[in-house]
């Protein structure tokens, strides 16, 4: 189904309202599915033995509320219209679209984000796994805030499966460089009565034994 231009502009100025706001940390807003989600989670998960946080048939959670902070124009330029119908779930439900989204063999994933920092990377963001349009799950537990432990992106999408890599900084680290070993997770698509819904089955710490 085709969008015209003035509809594209309307989504787009939409999600400018959102995702151009703080440059400051953000404050969480409760989920019932997600009540570990804190905006600039610790990652310390990443440390922990794996357990599942997604349900089946759980609805898209709500972003993070931005607190203070100024608008920052220049954002507007980063941000991506809703192309498919999985993004404009996410729209819908208040997040702002930044990133390109990956698919294949029915999954999609798709990067949500809360706010924009000075240099317009995602704070308060998470990625968020669809099966033939059906919400999986996400590939955290907590929001994530770009350049600190436990940001992470989708490295891959096979039959069943997603690939996720979450980089760690040392507390000494500068943002640009984080020098602890990154933590690559595999994630399954599980089917279920109820629905799909995506797990963590493994970790591997890079550089690691």
């Amino acid at each position: 189904m085709t969008t015209s231009l003035s509809h594209r502009i309307g989504q787009l100025s939409a999600a400018v309202a959102l995702a151009v706001l703080t440059t400051v940390p953000v404050a969480a807003s409760g989920s019932a599915n997600q009540s570990t989600a804190q905006a600039g989670g610790s990652g310390r998960w990443l440390d922990e033995q794996l357990v599942g946080w997604n349900a089946a048939g759980m609805p898209v959670p709500t972003p993070a509320t931005p607190t203070g902070g100024a608008l920052n124009p220049s954002c507007a330029s980063t941000l991506r219209w809703a192309e498919q119908p999985e993004d404009q779930t996410l729209v819908d439900a208040g997040w702002s679209l930044q990133a390109p989204y990956l698919a294949g063999w029915g999954i999609t994933s798709v990067y949500g984000a809360s706010a924009y920092n000075g240099m317009c990377l995602p704070l308060a963001y998470n990625v968020f796994v669809f099966v033939n349009g059906v919400f999986a799950g996400t590939i955290s537990p907590e929001l994530m805030n770009s350049r600190t432990s436990g940001a992470g992106t989708i490295t891959g999408i096979q039959n069943g499966r997603v690939n996720a890599r979450f980089v760690r900084y040392a507390a000494t680290d500068p943002l640009c460089c984080p020098s602890m070993p990154a933590v690559e997770v595999t994630f399954e698509v599980q089917s279920t009565p109820d629905g799909p819904v995506l797990v963590p089955v493994s970790k591997f710490v890079e550089g690691g034994a």
